[in-house]
Protein backbone atom coordinates (compact mmCIF):
# COMPACT_ATOMS: atom_id res chain seq x y z
CA UNK A 1 0.00 0.00 0.00
CA UNK A 2 1.43 3.43 -1.17
CA UNK A 3 1.03 6.98 0.44
CA UNK A 4 -1.57 7.85 -2.23
CA UNK A 5 -3.78 4.53 -0.88
CA UNK A 6 -3.20 4.77 2.51
CA UNK A 7 -4.48 8.19 2.20
CA UNK A 8 -7.24 7.33 0.70
CA UNK A 9 -8.61 4.34 2.93
CA UNK A 10 -7.76 7.10 6.00
CA UNK A 11 -10.57 9.18 4.09
CA UNK A 12 -12.87 6.34 3.37
CA UNK A 13 -12.67 4.94 7.20
CA UNK A 14 -13.01 8.90 8.70
CA UNK A 15 -16.30 9.06 6.63
CA UNK A 16 -17.76 5.53 8.24
CA UNK A 17 -16.79 7.39 11.82
CA UNK A 18 -19.25 9.29 12.96
CA UNK A 19 -21.05 10.81 16.02
CA UNK A 20 -23.20 8.63 16.70
CA UNK A 21 -20.80 6.23 17.70
CA UNK A 22 -20.20 2.90 15.94
CA UNK A 23 -21.61 -1.04 16.55
CA UNK A 24 -18.78 -3.32 18.09
CA UNK A 25 -18.18 -5.50 14.85
CA UNK A 26 -18.18 -1.88 13.28
CA UNK A 27 -15.28 -0.61 15.95
CA UNK A 28 -13.59 -4.22 15.40
CA UNK A 29 -13.16 -3.57 11.65
CA UNK A 30 -11.98 -0.33 11.40
CA UNK A 31 -9.70 -1.10 13.76
CA UNK A 32 -8.19 -3.87 12.25
CA UNK A 33 -8.31 -1.42 9.02
CA UNK A 34 -6.22 1.08 11.05
CA UNK A 35 -4.20 -1.63 11.61
CA UNK A 36 -3.39 -2.73 8.61
CA UNK A 37 -2.41 0.50 7.79
CA UNK A 38 -0.48 1.18 10.55
CA UNK A 39 1.51 -2.18 9.71
CA UNK A 40 2.59 -0.44 6.42
CA UNK A 41 3.34 3.01 7.68
CA UNK A 42 4.40 3.02 11.35
CA UNK A 43 4.50 6.84 11.64
CA UNK A 44 1.15 7.41 10.32
CA UNK A 45 0.01 9.66 13.10
CA UNK A 46 -3.55 10.02 11.29
CA UNK A 47 -4.05 5.97 11.64
CA UNK A 48 -2.94 6.22 15.36
CA UNK A 49 -5.72 9.14 15.77
CA UNK A 50 -8.75 7.84 14.08
CA UNK A 51 -8.07 4.79 16.54
CA UNK A 52 -7.68 7.20 19.29
CA UNK A 53 -11.31 8.87 18.40
CA UNK A 54 -12.71 5.25 18.63
CA UNK A 55 -10.96 4.32 21.65
CA UNK A 56 -12.59 7.66 22.80
CA UNK A 57 -16.03 7.33 21.83
CA UNK A 58 -16.77 3.70 23.43
CA UNK A 59 -14.88 5.47 26.64
CA UNK A 60 -11.78 3.11 26.47
CA UNK A 61 -9.64 6.09 27.73
CA UNK A 62 -6.79 3.75 28.62
CA UNK A 63 -6.31 3.06 24.82
CA UNK A 64 -6.70 6.14 23.44
CA UNK A 65 -4.49 7.86 25.69
CA UNK A 66 -2.04 5.10 24.38
CA UNK A 67 -2.61 6.11 21.07
CA UNK A 68 -2.08 9.55 21.75
CA UNK A 69 1.20 8.72 23.67
CA UNK A 70 2.18 6.89 20.16
CA UNK A 71 1.81 10.12 17.98
CA UNK A 72 3.79 12.26 20.75
CA UNK A 73 6.67 9.59 20.21
CA UNK A 74 6.23 10.37 16.38
CA UNK A 75 6.08 13.91 16.44
CA UNK A 76 6.58 15.46 20.17
CA UNK A 77 4.77 18.49 18.96
CA UNK A 78 1.36 17.56 18.80
CA UNK A 79 -0.59 19.63 20.34
CA UNK A 80 -3.74 17.44 19.55
CA UNK A 81 -2.37 14.49 21.15
CA UNK A 82 -1.30 16.37 24.66
CA UNK A 83 -5.07 17.62 24.51
CA UNK A 84 -6.46 14.73 23.96
CA UNK A 85 -4.50 12.81 26.60
CA UNK A 86 -5.42 15.84 29.21
CA UNK A 87 -9.15 15.19 28.25
CA UNK A 88 -9.39 11.44 28.40
CA UNK A 89 -7.65 11.77 32.28
CA UNK A 90 -10.47 14.67 33.06
CA UNK A 91 -13.01 12.00 31.43
CA UNK A 92 -11.85 9.20 33.46
CA UNK A 93 -12.34 10.87 36.70
CA UNK A 94 -15.25 12.22 35.37
CA UNK A 95 -16.60 8.13 35.24
CA UNK A 96 -15.07 7.85 38.47
CA UNK A 97 -17.01 10.56 40.51
CA UNK A 98 -20.75 9.70 38.23
CA UNK A 99 -19.86 5.90 39.16
CA UNK A 100 -19.45 6.85 43.06
CA UNK A 101 -22.56 9.31 42.36
CA UNK A 102 -24.86 6.75 41.06
CA UNK A 103 -23.53 4.15 44.24
CA UNK A 104 -25.14 7.33 46.56
CA UNK A 105 -28.12 7.57 44.28
CA UNK A 106 -28.46 3.93 44.79
CA UNK A 107 -28.02 3.99 48.44
CA UNK A 108 -30.55 7.02 49.23
CA UNK A 109 -33.26 5.11 46.97
CA UNK A 110 -33.11 2.51 49.25
CA UNK A 111 -33.51 4.44 52.46
CA UNK A 112 -36.75 6.04 50.80
CA UNK A 113 -35.02 9.18 49.87
CA UNK A 114 -37.93 11.13 48.10
CA UNK A 115 -36.42 12.05 44.27
CA UNK A 116 -36.00 15.46 43.53
CA UNK A 117 -38.36 15.06 40.72
CA UNK A 118 -41.54 14.03 43.00
CA UNK A 119 -41.19 17.45 44.15
CA UNK A 120 -41.45 19.51 41.56
CA UNK A 121 -44.79 19.64 39.47
CA UNK A 122 -45.47 19.05 35.83
CA UNK A 123 -46.63 22.22 35.15
CA UNK A 124 -43.34 24.20 36.17
CA UNK A 125 -40.97 21.75 34.39
CA UNK A 126 -43.25 22.89 31.45
CA UNK A 127 -43.05 26.37 31.67
CA UNK A 128 -39.33 25.78 31.93
CA UNK A 129 -39.38 24.01 29.15
CA UNK A 130 -41.38 26.75 27.01
CA UNK A 131 -38.97 29.87 28.61
CA UNK A 132 -36.14 27.83 27.19
CA UNK A 133 -37.70 27.29 23.98
CA UNK A 134 -38.89 31.00 23.53
CA UNK A 135 -35.23 32.41 24.71
CA UNK A 136 -33.67 30.00 21.98
CA UNK A 137 -36.08 31.05 18.98
CA UNK A 138 -35.53 34.48 20.44
CA UNK A 139 -31.44 34.32 19.95
CA UNK A 140 -31.46 32.42 16.60
CA UNK A 141 -34.24 34.43 15.17
CA UNK A 142 -32.27 37.73 15.50
CA UNK A 143 -29.18 35.98 13.75
CA UNK A 144 -31.24 35.19 10.82
CA UNK A 145 -32.64 38.54 10.58
CA UNK A 146 -29.90 40.52 11.04
CA UNK A 147 -27.20 38.08 9.07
Amino acid sequence: MDKFEIGKKLEELSDRITPDGLSESEQNEILSELDEIINTDPTNTEAYFWKEMIYEMAEDYENAIAMNEVILRINPNDEAAKDNIKNCREFMQWNTKISELDLDVSKSKENNAPDLLDKISIWHILIFKAIVIAIIIYFYSKIIIFH
